[in-house]
């Protein structure tokens, strides 16, 4: 069974529409200083410092896009702008900067040079982190800062967490995995799943029916869907020794096709 992609290709400026550009008539100043192209301008150099495993400016570059996307939709209303292309621009920035956020905190919290240089260096990296997320000792557990990241990333969210993106959700609870938080990925996706907003379920339900046909596309939330149960199913609930959950949850579950159930219960 293939482990889905936590790292998804870097946003184009140019898939970003002109008026989201949001530049002044009034203002001489360039492109440069816009708010947006300041956040993609973050993106790729957190994206680049990633990969060259520069953790602690990749975590706080991310960090700082996420913050500065919070406030710039705070001041432009890009979530609720009129252009429908506007707000999808903003979904998708915001659901890319998570995606790696979550991806690069999960390496600072399993790199071992990052381990290292925590325990001879009260500024290492994980110290850092823990500084970042919850503002609270050093000797907080992992657990402990994912939890407070899951919070934050719920809070970034309108607070509700059904509302997260779905993308979002699948590296976020590999992070839980990956840490051995069994406990915690399951509380997470429960809470995300029993607060699914209703339209995104009718909208699943529909198209679980739609994939019935094999030479139709496939809906891309019910893909996401898909990934996160599998993820519940066989990553967490399977090892926590929660078979008869896992087998109920199949049971009653009216998203998923019967072809889908019988893929995971095999």
């Amino acid at each position: 069974m293939t482990t889905p992609s936590i790292l998804t290709p870097p946003l184009s400026p140019k898939s970003i529409p002109t008026d989201m550009l949001l530049s002044s008539s009034t203002s001489s100043s360039s492109n440069t200083n816009n708010p947006l192209t300041q956040i993609l301008v973050l993106y790729h150099k957190a994206t680049s410092t990633f990969l060259l495993r520069q953790l602690a400016s990749a975590y706080s570059t991310s960090l700082e896009a996420i913050e500065l996307l919070a406030r710039t939709n705070q001041d432009y209303g890009l979530d609720h702008s009129d252009n429908i292309n506007t707000q999808r621009s903003f979904y998708v920035l915001k659901q890319k900067l998570w995606i790696l956020h979550s991806t690069i905190f999960g390496a600072m919290l399993t790199d071992r040079a990052a381990s290292e240089e925590s325990k001879g260096n009260s500024g290492g990296l994980l110290n850092g982190v823990r500084k970042r997320v919850s503002g609270s000792s050093s000797k907080d557990s992992p657990e402990k800062l994912v939890r407070d990241l899951w919070k934050r990333l719920v809070e970034d969210y309108a607070g509700l967490e059904g509302d997260v993106d779905g993308q979002v959700m699948v590296p976020f609870v590999m992070l839980c995995v990956q840490q051995k938080l069994y406990t915690l990925a399951r509380q997470i996706v429960e809470a995300y799943l029993a607060t699914i907003p209703e339209g995104m379920l009718i909208h699943l339900e529909t198209a679980a029916g739609v994939s019935l046909n094999p030479e139709g596309p496939k809906d891309p939330l019910m893909t996401n869907y898909e990934r996160l149960v599998e993820l519940y199913l066989i990553h967490v609930l399977a090892k926590l020794g929660e078979w008869t959950s896992a087998t109920d949850f199949l049971q009653y579950n009216t998203v998923l096709s019967d072809s889908s159930k019988k893929v995971l219960f095999t």
